[in-house]
């Protein structure tokens, strides 16, 4: 969630964009889980804020079996890594993937996303099980606290990646948050 209060810092748009859902479908009060059908650009942030800064960077497994990949062979009990965050930052699989934009995911647009450009929780039978409470959970959560503030990034403060096995800031992550006018 850290990562999308810094999307949100850097790009007041989707920011204005989040407040006017959230306002409009909440009319004040807390979400509930029967708001989440009617939340979709706050789910459109989440997909892309997952695109950008995946949760798991790198994903590893172990050859079962003796297979060829693009024509190189893999001995059975070969470990091997797949990167999300590669194939999710990549121009030959999506349009201006430097540009922060979460209307990449409406349904229109989504249906023609490559099913290996796009899988922050893994994939197959192996996928994170945890994916289906996170896409309930993190919702309500940004959404609760988007409500009330709004997020300034601070001047200086750099962002560095730090690739382990989740996606972090060496530094952190730094915003100021502000009250939203409708909550003074």
């Amino acid at each position: 969630m850290s990562w999308a209060f810094h999307a949100l810092a850097h790009n007041p748009e989707v920011e204005n964009s989040l407040h006017e859902e959230l306002d409009r479908v909440l009319e004040g009060r807390a979400p509930r889980y029967e708001d989440l059908p009617n939340l979709t650009y706050t789910q459109l942030l989440i997909k892309e804020t997952m695109r950008v800064y995946p949760p798991n960077p790198i994903i590893g497994r172990q050859a079962k079996a003796d297979d060829v990949i693009g024509g190189v062979h893999i001995p059975a009990g070969s470990f091997l890594t797949i990167s999300p965050y590669l194939a999710q930052q990549s121009g030959e699989l999506w349009e201006n993937p430097e540009k922060f934009d979460p209307m990449r995911f409406v349904p229109e647009k989504e249906k023609d996303i490559n099913k290996f450009a796009y899988y922050p929780f893994g994939g197959g039978p192996r996928q994170c099980i945890g994916q289906g409470i996170a896409m309930m959970t993190i919702p309500l959560a940004i959404a609760t606290v988007a409500q009330r503030y709004r997020f300034v990034a601070v001047p200086g403060k750099e962002v560095v990646p730090d690739i382990k096995l989740t996606y972090q800031s060496r530094h952190g992550i730094h915003a100021t948050r502000h009250l939203r006018p409708s909550y003074n």
